[in-house]
């Protein structure tokens, strides 16, 4: 795996995470004026085959407004947890960006600092990992059931554009 590669996909991931947990941090604010208390519309969290709130596509779901409530209080009991792992994670980025552009290039420091960028993600990781668990305990078999054929859905159409974007790339090779 080439570093270049290797860092693009850690900041991809990151990227992931830190937008995962801020939409938790969001969420945990409950339904905002006009919502209906729908966890986001066509295009938003958990609508239109997005992941939504902990990975999952909880507008898909048909939530009670039992579990609505439920999955806010898990939000919320997370919320500290969620602003810190980004927290720690912005910084271990900038640090890294920072020992990267540093003159005379320093491959110690740049290596401390991607290690704890990766701390950082795994910490976020984790952070969402329990969320998720919280919150897909609180559905029922069926909204399970749904959550996984959304997300076997999902992935296949992104396994699908990631084919169609190499094609492209051989083809632009080509000529």
């Amino acid at each position: 795996m080439t570093r270049v590669f290797r860092f693009t996909s850690l900041a991809t991931g990151a990227a992931l995470v830190l937008a995962t947990v801020l939409a938790t941090a969001v969420a945990a604010q409950g339904p905002g004026p006009g919502r209906m208390g729908r966890s986001g519309g066509p295009g938003g969290p958990g609508g239109r085959g997005g992941p939504g709130v902990a990975g999952l596509p909880l507008g898909q779901l048909d939530l009670t407004e039992a579990q609505r409530t439920q999955i806010r209080d898990v939000m919320t009991r997370h919320q500290a947890d969620g602003r810190a792992a980004a927290d720690k994670l912005r910084q271990a980025r900038e640090v890294q960006r920072e020992a990267s552009q540093a003159v005379p290039l320093n491959e110690g420091a740049i290596r401390m600092a991607a290690s704890a960028v990766a701390d950082a993600e795994a910490d976020a990781a984790i952070v969402q990992a329990r969320i998720h668990n919280e919150v897909f305990a609180l559905l029922t078999s069926e909204q399970q059931a749904k959550a996984k054929q959304i997300a076997d859905q999902r992935e296949a159409r992104m396994e699908q554009r990631r084919k169609q974007m190499e094609e492209r790339l051989r083809q632009r090779q080509a000529q």
